[in-house]
């Protein structure tokens, strides 16, 4: 799906460096003259999907969010991935960081 996305970033968001690491940076996406940031774009996906595991991943990765009126927190986003792909390998891993959990009745820790 190619929604002609221009790379852009958000007023008042500068980058600061020490060195060669980057310490902060926050894109934001323009599509159709608005800009989105990165959980925009994951919450918009699972408007549209709400069974696209990898926007599922990809939002527990920025910190969860609201998905039809409820909060999930980064762990119950790997979760909710795995239910719908138990193959996805970025989701185990990431709920392997939040302390494991339960994916389809077996517990992981």
């Amino acid at each position: 799906l190619n929604l002609g996305v221009e790379l852009g970033r958000e007023v008042g968001q500068d980058i600061q460096q020490s060195g060669d690491d980057l310490k902060f940076m926050k894109l934001a996406y323009k599509v159709g003259g608005d800009f989105y940031d990165e959980k925009d774009c994951y919450l918009r996906a699972l408007h549209i999907d709400h069974d696209y595991a990898a926007a599922w991943t990809s939002l527990g990765i920025v910190g969860g969010g609201e998905v039809d009126g409820k909060e999930y927190t980064e762990k119950e986003c790997y979760l909710r991935a795995l239910e719908i792909n138990p193959n996805d390998a970025k989701a185990w891993n990431n709920l392997g960081t939040e302390g494991g959990g339960e994916v389809s009745g077996k517990v992981y820790s």
